[in-house]
């Protein structure tokens, strides 16, 4: 055949031969397709430990359940491979780690550990799911469940192996319902060995959390967190049970106990003497401060004085700006701003309590004025001479503008408020002031 005939041939057919290639090309396209979407990546199936994100690898082509992972932090998969098998293939392909078997009335659950840099332990388990009514389907994930709370949910370390609820063992997406009880148990327990102890060992080993025992359970608190959320076991011969519960925190009741000392050296953390505080005095501080939320804050903050109430311990500063009081307060590590009639109410209890240095030249006052100590803020109610002393005569120090919050500390009985002005005492007609809202 000449070239002439073959070239002729090859044009008569280029339209089939580049249907022929188009298809072939589309086929290997969905080939390469469904297998990364199907099968697990030649590292094999990962799943990530609660608290490091450490991945641990089984080493398994297998068919996986691709919408569980971002969620989750391990897959549902198929495999054709047993627990007992797969079990031995991490082991080995996986540096450091220390396998061990639990069966309860759910089935049977591999649970694999490693120390951590964190000076914990990270734990992954894998098991088959609903062994009773699936064939080679399995579960392989860091141990973990998402627990809901009052503002949400939040995801907490689940000792899986020692759960038998199918609910949250089948579901990798199941949530923990605060009051809920869930069974649990063990085929093999030791005669010293309770299930509220296996569940405590299981957190303190892990690292992630403070625990702290209590009469039928205990409580874990993350660390470097508040929340804290307790367990609680029955356990008798027809079956186990735990429930969880997250506790609502109660707001404190103000306290009629309370001492104040200002700081006479804040590097050093010098004090004054404390002062105790009337009762009246010490119940407005602490309904102000056990109000406030608090919040991180920078640190560097210089403290005027500290405020003892009851044993919880407040640290607080002020500032005098345009004949006005602002404050802040600092608990456990966390700040609140005082509202300028907070500020006031508070500098008037330590000003009138004598916490607070402040000027009061009561040597130069009229001889027939009597001073009665009082704490608490006024409002003036129009624009108004301050003054040096509790007199009408002299030369005012500043008109005090009207709706301005002033710290009082005591009252004439010549018809004076005595209020804190920076850092001395000054007056006020009573004529023009009114108790602050």
């Amino acid at each position: 055949m000449n070239r002439k005939k073959i070239r002729r041939m090859v044009r008569a057919h280029l339209p089939m031969i580049a249907a022929i290639a188009a298809l072939l090309l589309l086929v290997l396209v969905l080939v390469l397709t469904l297998r990364s979407c199907s099968s697990g990546n030649e590292a094999g199936i990962t799943a990530k430990a609660l608290g490091t994100d450490t991945e641990l690898i089984l080493p398994v082509d297998a068919e996986l359940n691709n919408g569980d992972f971002v969620s989750y932090g391990g897959y549902q998969f198929e495999a054709g491979k047993k627990l007992a098998a797969m079990s031995k293939l991490i082991s080995k392909k996986n540096d450091g780690i220390t396998a061990a078997d639990y069966t309860n009335a759910y089935g049977t659950c591999w649970v694999f550990t490693r120390p951590n840099e964190a000076n914990g332990t990270d734990s992954w388990c894998l098991y088959q799911k609903d062994p009773a009514n699936t064939k080679n389907f399995y579960i392989f994930m860091g141990m973990h469940r998402d627990l809901t709370t009052a503002d949400g949910k939040m995801r907490i370390l689940m000792p899986l192996h020692l759960i038998s609820d199918s609910y949250l063992r089948d579901n990798m997406g199941s949530r923990l319902e605060s009051g809920t009880a869930y069974a649990c148990g063990l085929n093999k327990l030791g005669s010293d060995q309770t299930l509220a102890g296996l569940f405590q060992a299981f957190y303190e080993q892990s690292g992630l959390y403070k625990v702290t025992p209590a009469a039928n359970g205990f409580s874990i608190v993350p660390k470097g967190g508040d929340q804290e959320i307790t367990f609680a076991f029955e356990e008798s011969e027809s079956g186990s049970w735990f429930t969880v519960n997250v506790p609502q925190p109660k707001n404190p009741e103000p306290s009629a106990i309370a001492s104040a000392a200002w700081y006479e050296d804040v590097l050093t953390g010098k004090l004054t003497e404390a002062v105790s505080l009337p009762e009246q005095d010490a119940v407005m501080v602490s309904s102000i401060l056990i109000s406030k939320n608090y919040k991180s804050y920078p640190a560097g903050y210089e403290p005027d004085c500290q405020l003892n109430l009851n044993g919880e311990i407040y640290d607080a500063w002020f500032s005098w700006t345009d004949n006005s009081w602002t404050g802040s307060v600092v608990h456990n590590e966390k700040v609140a701003t005082l509202t300028a009639k907070e500020a006031c109410e508070i500098v008037g209890v330590l000003s009138a309590n004598g916490v607070r240095p402040i000027e009061m030249p009561e040597d130069e006052w009229p001889a027939d004025v009597t001073l009665t100590p009082m704490a608490g803020c006024m409002i003036t109610t129009a624009d108004l001479n301050v003054r040096p002393m509790p007199e009408a005569s002299g030369t005012p120090l500043v008109v005090m503008g009207k709706e301005v919050a002033v710290a009082v500390m005591g009252q004439t009985d010549n018809g004076w408020y005595e209020i804190c002005f920076g850092d001395r005492a000054a007056f006020l007609s009573a004529e023009y002031l009114k108790p602050a809202g």
